[in-house]
C-alpha cells in the first residue's frame, strides 16, 4: 500500500500474530528503497515460514495434526548464562551461572 509524497514514498505495514496486530506507516526518502525494503520483508517472511515448518516436522515427526488444531510445544533452555534466580530476594549473592 504505497503513496507517493514530497518527501518520499509512504507505505502501511501491519504485523500480526494470533494474539496482536500493529499498523505503522512507513516513510522511505524513494520508491526504490520501499520497494527494496518490502522485498526484503517478503523474502524474510518465507524463510521464517519454511523455518517454522521446519521446526514443526523436527519436533513432531510425520504425525498428522489437523489444520484447526492447537499444539502446546515445550521448549527447555539447556543453556544460558546472567538469568536472574528464581527466587532473587531472598537469594541476591546467586547467579544464575552455576560456573561462577
Amino acid at each position: 500500500n504505497k503513496a507517493d509524497l514530497s518527501h518520499g514514498t509512504a507505505s502501511t505495514a501491519t504485523a500480526r500474530s494470533s494474539y496482536k496486530s500493529k499498523t505503522r506507516e512507513v516513510i522511505f526518502p524513494t520508491e526504490e528503497i520501499a520497494i527494496d525494503f518490502w522485498d526484503l520483508m517478503l523474502r524474510q517472511r518465507r524463510l521464517d515460514q519454511e523455518r517454522t515448518k521446519r521446526l514443526l516436522k523436527a519436533a513432531i515427526g510425520d504425525a498428522r495434526v489437523k489444520p484447526a488444531e492447537r499444539l502446546s510445544i515445550l521448549v527447555e533452555i539447556v543453556s544460558a548464562s546472567d538469568l536472574p534466580t528464581a527466587n532473587s530476594r531472598r537469594l541476591q549473592h546467586v547467579n544464575s551461572n552455576p560456573y561462577c
